[in-house]
């Protein structure tokens, strides 16, 4: 079953650089994991504060390692330097799929 995952991330739109420079790799190394489909942060393009997160994972048993990856804990490392961070990320899990285009 496919999953998705959404997420936002609201922080001092001063420190959005450093976020998504520490994103950046994380992106990258998700990317070439077995079972991810898509992996995105974005910059929110009406407030500055705020960072989007998608994710679309061919199943939870593939998110699972993700999780443990080297690259995820150097990436909270640099975000716990960032001060309050406000985050909520949701998980859905997915029955099924139509194109809208």
């Amino acid at each position: 079953m496919t999953v998705i995952i959404s997420g936002k991330f609201k922080l001092d739109p001063a420190k959005r650089d450093t976020f998504m420079e520490a994103a950046t790799p994380l992106m990258d190394a998700t990317r070439a994991e077995d079972g991810c489909v898509e992996y995105v942060f974005t910059r929110d393009t009406h407030d500055d504060g705020l960072i989007r997160l998608f994710e679309k994972w061919d199943s939870a048993d593939s998110l699972g390692p993700h999780m443990k990856m080297p690259h995820i804990a150097e990436f909270f490392a640099v975000a716990a330097t960032l001060g309050d961070i406000d985050q909520t990320i949701t998980m859905y899990e997915v029955t099924g799929e139509t194109p809208l285009s």
